[in-house]
């Protein structure tokens, strides 16, 4: 399903378009993904799938149009297990991506660690071999201003952790490893360190939250462990404007009751390893279903925008979480998404990137799954600057939305001039939490009409009088109690 919504027109005269649509794999098996940018014909998407004729999971790059339709999909049969990672796997460079693979599993029992480097579109331009031994996991990938990859991700002991520095040919420049954690992310920082997330391994601060800064030589200068009473356990890093960090993962993953749920979290530490500051947020269910941050960026004015997930409990077990902290960590705005409101545990809705776009919007990129559906499915959601997929999400007073209602939704007529009929259609499952409003909003954003709806078995229906309105472009808004239900724009003349 591919939903497109155009938006408020900008002052350049581009009209940014706003969608949610999930891609199902052509084998009928899963398709997750791991990292997404804007590309010339709209957005290109990386994911783990596996294909018809390959019976091993490959790395799929898949193009998708303005509106979120797909254009072209290709993938690097290797006839084994491959993997790229979690921490956004795929990195641009000059010209092209990049992106760290270990395959393991089905033919022989090494694990095996390539690099392998992508043309604009996602077609593969070369792999080249790096490295075997008996436990190669790929967590990060990082490409510096200079088309230089830093890889990182876990192997054999005593080096565990491990930083490869490979030039732009995938020779190796350097190998360094960091024994004691488990690595899972790798970033230069702006003045030219480097910075390694991960967790503590053994005791006394097992799936505690781990920090190295090294220099490009890959000496450690310094390491930071979470000892306090919440501890955390970092799943990737944001490297800042100021040369600091911000590490993201879940927070509190071991706690010692149920006192402490965990919570998705968020660190910044300076360049000295002193700690900024630091954020819990979106306490998940219970402590045994913890929510998390998985990807980020820092915009040009400072600002945080992150994404990853959150256990919530019945009727949405899981929800892809995305919110905007000022520079000092403090909350400007969240929304938590479903593509399918009502899947029950373990029916996933999970965002694993999210960057920024030409329109000042975003694009993400997970997994969404159904109960009609036994695999995830790629999903890739563009939203506006304040996260919305209806301009003014905002303003109706939720923090929770869901696509799947919105092909539902008729609005007629439109242009209307007198009156406009509002019906939403619910599925069988589609159960509506409380008195349902429609909120009507002007192109600034003001809230100029707000009425109950009411509810006709399967329908919620409203008849909103328009005839006292100026003429203009509005937005409508159906909520409920707890989520933003479905919208839609409407021309009044």
């Amino acid at each position: 399903m591919a939903v497109a919504v155009l938006l408020l027109p900008r002052m350049r005269g581009q009209q940014p378009v706003t969608f949610d649509t999930a891609r199902m794999n052509v084998a009928g098996i899963f398709s997750v993904g791991h990292s997404v940018f804007e590309h010339p014909d709209g957005y290109l998407a990386f994911s783990i799938q596996t294909g018809l004729d390959t019976f091993g999971q490959d790395l799929f790059s898949t193009r998708f149009d303005g509106s979120g339709g797909v254009l072209t999909e290709t993938s690097f049969k290797t006839y084994q297990a491959d993997f790229a990672g979690f921490s956004s796997p795929v990195q641009s460079a000059t010209s092209g991506y990049y992106v760290g693979m270990n395959r393991f599993g089905v033919i022989g029992p090494l694990d095996s660690l390539f690099l392998y480097r992508f043309n604009g579109d996602g077609d593969t331009l070369w792999t080249r071999f790096i490295a075997v031994d008996t436990t190669y996991t790929m967590r990060g990938t990082f490409v510096r201003n200079n088309d230089d990859v830093l890889l990182t991700g876990l192997h054999q002991y005593p080096e565990e952790t491990y930083i490869y520095h490979l030039d732009s040919l995938g020779n190796i420049k350097g190998y360094h490893g960091y024994p004691g954690f488990d690595g899972e992310d790798v970033v230069e920082g702006r003045d030219g360190s480097w910075y390694l997330c991960g967790m503590d391994n053994a005791p006394p601060n097992y799936g505690r939250g781990v920090l190295v800064r090294s220099d490009t030589n890959g000496t450690e200068l310094w390491r930071r462990t979470l000892t306090d009473a919440m501890p955390g356990w970092y799943k990737s890093l944001v490297e800042l404007q100021d040369s600091g960090v911000v590490c993201l993962g879940v927070g509190s993953p071991y706690p010692i009751s149920v006192d402490s749920p965990a919570c998705a979290l968020a660190i910044k530490y300076n360049l000295s390893g002193d700690q900024v500051w630091r954020r819990d947020l979106f306490p998940a269910l219970n402590h045994n279903a913890p929510s998390w941050f998985h990807a980020g960026y820092e915009a040009d004015d400072g600002t945080l925008v992150l994404t990853g997930w959150r256990r919530a409990g019945l009727p949405d077990w899981n929800k892809g979480l995305i919110t905007k902290l000022t520079p000092d960590g403090n909350t400007i705005w969240s929304r938590q998404y479903t593509h399918y409101p009502g899947a029950s545990y373990g029916k996933d809705q999970i965002f694993w990137d999210v960057k920024p776009t030409s329109d000042g919007g975003m694009v993400l990129t997970g997994e969404t799954n159904s109960d009609d559906y036994a695999y995830a499915q790629l999903w890739l959601l563009k939203l506006d600057s304040m996260g919305c997929l209806v301009p003014g999400c905002g303003s109706v007073g939720v923090e929770e939305y869901t696509d799947a209602l919105q092909p539902l939704l008729r609005v007629s007529p439109n242009p209307a001039s007198e009156q406009v009929n509002v019906v939403l259609s619910l599925p069988e499952t589609g159960e509506v939490e409380g008195q349902a409003r429609v909120l009507l909003l002007d192109a600034s954003g003001r809230t100029v009409l707000e009425q109950p709806v009411q509810r006709n078995l399967n329908q919620l229906r409203a008849t909103v009088d328009v005839s006292a309105l100026p003429a203009g472009l509005y937005y409508l808004h159906l909520r409920d109690q707890k989520r933003w239900l479905a919208g839609s724009k409407l021309v009044i003349q």
